[in-house]
């Protein structure tokens, strides 16, 4: 009973701490005009390895998420995410280029979790994220986009410490002002060296198309 309940404990502290650092894109380049918003939803499917003891566990984790952007200023957008089970999260994207069909856009992002362990310790993560965005439109209906990022990661309680995680996703847009995005991802941490891979289906819609 003690190893099936500590290899219990063992995959939800591995599935709130790794797997729900949630590093999915789910946006282009172009932020959002002015006084409008964009909103997407979908879900994602985490992929990783755990190690307990001499055993390794494929996680194969699925959450929900949901996102809101809107424009503050001209090339400035503000986001907020949710994801379930998973951090709560703000950001901003400043747009540098707007080159025709291609654009190019810096973002950094403040996440934050919290949750208690069956020891009765409160573990909290802090993740500070730092993305590039890149994206092509091939048409008003169509793009690709890419979003290489580096994320720092302070932990509290329990074992205490720091973590960076690093890698990059790419995916499609499929629509305008309404559509959809499909996306992957794959990362490494900096403690274990393991990757982890995210897959990303979502549902977009709003007031500011991609393409005018």
């Amino acid at each position: 009973m003690r190893f099936v309940t500590g290899c219990a404990s063992a995959l939800a502290v591995a599935f709130l701490t790794s797997s729900c650092a949630n590093l999915s894109t789910l946006q282009t380049a172009r932020t959002v005009e002015k006084g409008k918003y964009r909103a997407n939803g979908g879900i994602g499917l985490n992929f990783s390895k755990l190690k307990i003891g001499n055993d390794e566990i494929k996680l194969n984790l699925p959450y929900l998420e949901g996102q809101l952007r809107a424009g503050i200023i001209d090339n400035l957008d503000a986001g907020l995410r949710l994801t379930l089970i998973g951090p709560l999260q703000v950001d901003l994207k400043y747009q540098l280029v707007d080159a025709g069909d291609f654009a190019l856009a810096i973002g950094a992002g403040l996440s934050y979790l919290s949750f208690t362990a069956t020891s009765d310790a409160t573990i909290s993560l802090f993740d500070v994220l730092l993305p590039v965005y890149l994206s092509y439109d091939l048409s008003p209906n169509f793009g690709i986009y890419a979003s290489p990022k580096y994320v720092h990661r302070l932990k509290a309680g329990g074992t205490a410490g720091v973590e960076d995680m690093y890698g990059a996703a790419g995916g499609l847009r499929i629509g305008n002002k309404m559509g959809a995005f499909i996306e992957a991802g794959a990362y490494k941490t900096s403690k274990t060296g393991n990757p982890f891979t995210q897959l990303n289906v979502a549902f977009f819609f709003g007031s500011d198309p991609h393409v005018p």
